[in-house]
């Protein structure tokens, strides 16, 4: 299964747009700046891929599940208007990659759907309490 290019490069693209806001936000607030992993300096672009296309879309998959919910309680956290417009735009990016992972995912039939249960034909009312008594 080979995927787009543009598709693998979004993650890249999200974590770099918000290298920049963060590194105004600390030019800002004025703490030392963290230094990161750089392409230039610690990726072998060169180097033969590790995982499979078909892993890196199921942890790409996870991993923005586990965005969401971080942005989500980074929000209702924050009181800072600006962290909190951050926090909401990081939000709404997460829930477009997950978006386009799991359309991928079902497309190549690699998305495990929940269980489903029958929709009922009728409305069953309860006449007695007897499924209580086990």
């Amino acid at each position: 299964m080979k995927m787009s290019k543009e598709f693998l490069n979004l993650p890249s693209a999200l974590a770099e747009s918000h290298i920049i806001t963060l590194t105004e936000t600390f030019k800002k607030e004025n703490p030392p700046i963290p230094k990161g992993y750089s392409v230039q300096e610690d990726v072998n672009m060169n180097a033969p891929s590790l995982f499979t296309d078909t892993f890196m879309l199921s942890y790409l998959h996870v991993m923005t599940l586990l965005g969401l919910t971080g942005y989500a309680g980074a929000v209702s956290t924050s009181s800072r208007t600006d962290q909190i417009k951050y926090f909401i735009q990081c939000n709404k990016e997460a829930m477009e990659l997950y978006e386009r992972t799991a359309n991928v995912m079902l497309n190549k039939g690699l998305y495990s759907k929940p269980p489903r249960i029958n929709t009922p034909t009728e409305v069953d009312v309860v006449n007695n309490q007897s499924y209580l008594t086990g």
